[in-house]
């Protein structure tokens, strides 16, 4: 409990969980990094300016989705094309997204 101006408030407990995910277009041949509080309603909402679905690959479960995607699009960076959020990766790099299940910050930001 906390104390401000003689009143008692609970702390803030309740964590916003988002994803961040990736996902393929087949026509551009290319993969997309976001973001999203539902990621297969997300990719919808983008196969809607495509001529495909996008097809997923993975997404990341995390109370901090916004650092967690530009985490993604600096270590991608070299790989990123002018369509904005979509890069050129390889399997490897597929890979290294895989391998993380979900990623929690609130350990670092108490």
């Amino acid at each position: 409990m906390v104390r401000l101006n003689g009143s008692t408030t609970r702390p803030n407990t309740t964590t916003n969980v988002g994803y961040v995910y990736l996902k393929y277009s087949p026509s551009l041949r290319l993969y997309k990094i976001g973001k999203a509080d539902d990621p297969v309603k997300r990719g919808v909402g983008i196969s809607l300016l495509l001529p495909e679905d996008l097809i997923s690959k993975h997404h990341i479960k995390t109370d901090y989705p916004y650092p967690l995607e530009k985490y993604w699009h600096q270590r991608f960076r070299a790989k990123k094309k002018k369509q904005g959020e979509w890069f050129d990766l390889d399997a490897d790099d597929i890979k290294s997204f895989k391998k993380r299940k979900s990623f929690m910050f609130a350990e670092f930001f108490p």
